[in-house]
């Protein structure tokens, strides 16, 4: 095991190039410069298993990039979104792990002050990989497809640009704040269509931002009465709600409490 406390980027993309069979990435904040320099030094035929945090006002904002979701999605390699992820740790052959603060951004890799170890330990690879694997198929988790990529694209094309200041030595991760989408929610409702932009506007006039999936079925005659073919209201309903989680626009909180991405 090796302290690591100093920046990681240089050993990063040495492990990218030392791995010939399987690497897997966990990072909430994802951006493009990264994700190119990886296919940049990545051994062709590889495994490369993406965990991060879909959201749409993590792009919106640029706090992530949905182009670099689009490039791994591209290559034929996998994207899964757990709407509560905060974890950083990176699995290379399972022969190397490193658990840090830093996710997968410029400034995470090579210019914050940032904290982790590297393991060469195989039990403890072993069970990285595994906590790995079993994210990605949680109840809180979803696999992303293009299909996803391009409704989000959609709706952040014609959202009026968000300015950030720029901060010139440090990245500030606003987690907290980056995961709500504040800006006019039309932009979203216009993009969407069928059963998504129905939920979704019965959701929106549920107050608060907390909600559970039995306020969600008080709208089912309202929904029986815009589509009267359907006899199956309430496990469509539910087919939705993870629809617009893997969109991220909503996040599933368990025992079925869900939490809206957006300004109420």
């Amino acid at each position: 095991m090796e302290v690591l406390n100093y920046p990681i980027a240089d050993l990063f993309m040495n492990l990218v190039r030392e791995s010939t069979d399987e690497i897997k990435l966990c990072s909430p904040f994802i951006k493009e410069s990264i994700i190119n320099e990886i296919y940049d030094n990545i051994n062709c035929n590889i495994s490369l298993n993406v965990l991060t945090k879909f959201n749409i006002a993590n792009f919106y904002k640029k706090v992530s990039d949905i182009s670099a979701l689009d490039k791994i999605l591209f290559n034929n390699h996998q994207v899964f979104n757990h709407s509560a992820l905060h974890a950083k740790f990176y699995v290379f052959d399972n022969s190397n792990a490193i658990i840090t603060s830093a996710n997968l951004t410029f400034s995470g890799l090579n210019r914050n002050y940032e904290y982790g170890i590297l393991i060469n330990d195989p039990n403890s690879i072993s069970q990285i990989s595994n906590d790995f694997d079993q994210l990605c198929k949680s109840d809180q988790s979803g696999n992303i497809n293009q299909d996803n990529i391009v409704e989000i694209q959609k709706i952040l094309k014609d959202i009026p640009n968000f300015e950030r200041i720029d901060i010139p030595k440090y990245e500030i991760s606003c987690e907290n704040e980056d995961n709500i989408f504040n800006e006019d929610i039309e932009f979203i409702v216009d993009k969407l269509s069928g059963w998504k932009k129905t939920v979704f506007e019965k959701l929106n006039q549920i107050e608060g931002q907390i909600f559970e999936l039995k306020d969600v079925y008080l709208f089912e005659n309202e929904i029986q009465r815009i589509y009267p073919n359907n006899q199956n209201i309430k496990p469509k309903i539910r087919q939705t709600l993870q629809f617009l989680r893997d969109l991220g626009l909503i996040k599933f909180e368990g025992s079925g409490f869900y939490r809206k991405l957006w300004e109420n």
